[in-house]
Order: C-alpha cells, then structure tokens, then sequence
C-alpha cells in the first residue's frame, strides 16, 4: 500500500529493452531499461536465477545438521543450511530433498515450508525457499566433484546462537534458524504452511 494516499504507489510499468551479456553454468547477467511509474528511466544490469532452496534437518533430539564450506566470493568457510539452486522445472520442496540427500546423505519424512524471500532484489532475481526437515534417515553423501562439505551437528539452542554472536552469517541459515525457533515457540505471528507457487 502507498504511504501517502494523495500520491500514487510505485511500480515498474515496462521493460524498454534486455540485452545478455553473460550466459553462465548457475545464471545469466543482463543490462536493462524499465520504465517506472512515474515516467522515469532507469538502466541496471540484472541477474536471472532460477532459485534456490535451503532445508534445515533437524534430529528427534533436538539437534541441527549444517554443513561447512568453502565460499570463494566470501573469502572463507562458512557454517550453512543444506542448500542449492534449482534446476529447471523442479519445484522447490523436491530441490530441498534433492539437496539435503547429495550435501549430508540424510533423507527427510518430512519437509515443512518455512518461508521465501529475494535473497538481493536491487539485482537479482533469485529467490530462496526454506524448509525445515524431520524424520531423518541416515546415507551416503553424494557431492559433486567440485563439492568439499563437512557436516557439523549441534544442539538448535547452539546453531541460534551463533546466528545472534556472528558465528553464522549466511542470510538464509540466519532466516531458517530464527524463523523455525519462532514455530517451535508457537509465536502468532509465524504459522508453518504449504509452499506456494511463488512467484
């Protein structure tokens, strides 16, 4: 809703033109003109992603299971939720299932929605489905080749810790861990509930 109803809300009204100028393994990279709703005109390039989805797997005694990893961009290893993109056509709960099976070699009875959101709206179309995995099953890992993950299991009252000390600063293992302590609390605010088709 507009803050002001004197004045129009804001909105994208067209794409003038797209042109790719990156076509890689994970996304494709574009420059673009829009037109907003108020006449103006903007250019920004624009990252096309299909999507992610990250699964929290979380044992009958209350411990959680991540993983470490090496993420170049960031410059070290860092302490995550299962996750990994979509392929085309999969819907999200089958890429978390898909994830937490190859990244630790769980296998979850249940899969609940958690949330969604833009993991970096300014410039970037990728989205991120989180779940929350129980009834787990132990297996095999099935990394890729280019995967070197470690499994870390701790206490859940541990893991939301370290969200709020700074011990994991990866946003959708933050999200995913504060998110799932506000259902195990039964806050108002939060209900678990089927994931949509979004967007």
């Amino acid at each position: 809703m507009p803050t002001n109803p004197n004045q129009p809300d804001v909105g994208a009204v067209r794409l003038l033109s797209r042109t790719f100028f990156h076509r890689g393994r994970v996304f494709e990279t574009s420059h673009d003109a829009i037109e907003l709703a108020s006449g103006a005109r903007l250019e920004l390039d624009v990252i096309h992603h299909l999507g992610g989805a990250a699964v929290l797997p979380l044992f009958e005694n209350d411990d959680v299971l991540l993983i470490r990893q090496y993420r170049h961009p960031a410059g070290q290893v860092l302490l995550e939720a299962p996750a990994g993109r979509l392929e085309p056509g999969e819907a999200p709960a089958a890429a978390a299932h898909r994830e937490l099976r190859e990244e630790t070699g769980y296998q979850a009875s249940t899969l609940t929605f958690v949330t969604k959101f833009y993991a970096l709206p300014g410039y970037s179309t990728e989205i991120l489905y989180c779940f929350l995995a129980t009834g787990l099953t132990p297996g095999p890992q099935s990394l890729d080749t280019d995967e070197d993950i470690r499994t870390v299991r701790l206490p859940f009252a541990e893991a939301r810790n370290l969200v709020y000390q700074g011990g994991i600063v990866d946003a959708k293992t933050m999200m995913t861990i504060l998110l799932v302590d506000a259902m195990r609390h039964g806050q108002a605010a939060f209900q678990a509930k089927p994931a949509p088709d979004w967007p």
